[in-house]
């Protein structure tokens, strides 16, 4: 038996999402094998046991559970950490100054890469339609910080899966040119 700690934007039933389902699932299936689940999430507490939820805010939530994280790995002896797309990868800074670190995986499923180059004006049936100020936000600010977060997450990661072999392609071809990490194709 061993403690595992899952980290993720979102999860159920505050926030859902098809990560935060998959999170769920995964939670579920460690304890039906008899391991302690800790998952680390944003949004408004529901009451379940083990299920720590940072700041009702997504951006304040992924900020101030970065400190979570790590204290959870100091304290309750987590042995492996298994991160889902979450923001929440600059505790794994503390890997470069600490001997003992769990095992981190880090299953990646969106890629930001991909979702940036999306925002742009297209033509539909004679009709031009252009990106909203928000979706330009999400481009040029919002799908860069991703972008810096996952790969720290790709980097310091004992692990990385990706949900599909198009995915994974883009990991070695992006990330992977800076950091050398395999990438395992698990789909959802």
């Amino acid at each position: 038996r061993v403690t595992i700690l899952i980290v993720t934007d979102y999860y159920p039933p505050d926030r859902v999402g098809g990560v935060g389902i998959i999170a769920q699932g995964l939670a579920e299936s460690y304890r039906a094998l008899g391991h302690r689940v800790i998952v680390l999430t944003t949004g408004r507490s529901t009451g379940e046991p083990d299920v720590i939820r940072g700041g009702r805010s997504l951006v304040m939530g992924v900020l101030g559970n970065n400190l979570r994280a790590w204290r959870l790995v100091r304290r309750e002896g987590v042995s492996l950490v298994h991160l889902h797309q979450a923001g929440t990868t600059l505790f794994l800074l503390g890997r470069l100054f600490t001997r003992r670190f769990p095992f981190v995986l880090d299953s990646l499923q969106v890629s930001y890469l991909s979702e940036a180059r999306e925002v742009r004006t297209v033509r539909v049936a004679g009709r031009r339609m252009a990106p909203q100020p928000g979706e330009w936000v999400e481009r040029f600010i919002l799908a860069p910080l991703h972008v810096a977060l996952d790969f720290i997450g790709f980097a310091l990661s004992d692990a990385v899966t990706a949900v599909s072999d198009d995915n994974r392609r883009e990991l070695e071809r992006t990330y992977g040119q800076l950091a050398r990490q395999p990438v395992a194709t698990i789909p959802n």
